[in-house]
């Protein structure tokens, strides 16, 4: 299964589990209390965050496989020549989100 197949909440609490709230604010655009409440499902994201949240459950997921958590969390907000200077979080914040996953995670495998 893949993330894109899980439902929002499961995303959100693994990534807050994972990255912290604050990260997770960072690629959705929300505070705390806000990703709180996608966590327990009182509330959810729009259609294009939970994309974006799902996407970045994947680069986290391949970068699990060789990197601690607080590595990932370090890969993912620093700036990398591979993606023109700019961290993966603000990609998977700003771009085109099907040109962010395809991209972040060649950079993350690589």
């Amino acid at each position: 299964m893949t993330y894109s197949d899980d439902d929002i909440r499961s995303v959100v609490t693994y990534l807050r589990d994972t990255l912290g709230s604050d990260l997770v604010g960072q690629v959705g655009s929300a505070d705390a209390e806000t990703i709180a409440s996608w966590a327990t499902g009182t509330a959810s994201p729009s259609t294009d965050v939970a994309v974006r949240l799902r996407v970045t459950a994947e680069v986290v997921a391949a970068l699990s496989q060789t990197s601690s958590p607080s590595a990932a969390r370090a890969w993912l907000t620093g700036a990398h020549s591979s993606l023109g200077g700019q961290s993966p979080v603000d990609l998977l914040r700003e771009a085109n989100v099907t040109i962010a996953r395809s991209t972040v995670l060649r950079a993350a495998r690589s």
